[in-house]
């Protein structure tokens, strides 16, 4: 038998409070579980209002103060997302979804020790007969470098 917002039913222990705001009766309810947050919705930013105000030299102080920014961080962050977003400056790229590393070549050694190089490589590297390189010992094993 539930009565309130709690149901005192034997089996419904364990499962969360949910609790339904009175404002949502007539719709389709979203329920907030009890102890979590949710973030807040990002502001609408006028990014001509911010540009215009910066380049009138309007003080740090007083743009924060109109904009609603809390932190001379959110302010700069708001100018550089302002200054990509009406295409002043090209947006930053990277991350992981840039270029991928080529796939490893193995090598092989040969009987006297000498490393051997795939021709595909060597072609594509450009590396002459004569051709000397560095070996260093890494953490990961051997890299070799063309030596100019």
């Amino acid at each position: 038998m539930c009565t309130g917002k709690i149901c005192k039913n034997s089996l419904d222990f364990a499962q969360p409070i949910l609790i339904f705001p009175r404002s949502f009766k007539n719709s389709k309810p979203k329920p907030e579980i009890k102890g979590v947050t949710t973030m807040p919705k990002k502001k609408a930013l006028d990014a001509g209002k911010l540009i215009k105000m910066v380049q009138d030299e309007v003080s740090a102080a007083e743009i924060m103060k109109k904009m609603g920014f809390k932190t001379s961080t959110q302010l700069k962050a708001a100018y550089m997302s302002a200054l990509v977003a009406e295409g002043r400056v090209p947006a930053i790229k990277g991350g992981r979804a840039g270029k991928k590393a080529d796939k490893a070549k193995s090598l092989k050694v040969g009987k006297r020790g000498s490393i051997i190089i795939p021709a595909e490589v060597v072609s594509e590297m450009g590396i002459g007969a004569d051709a000397k390189f560095t070996v260093r010992k890494s953490k990961s094993g051997l890299a070799l470098k063309i030596a100019e």
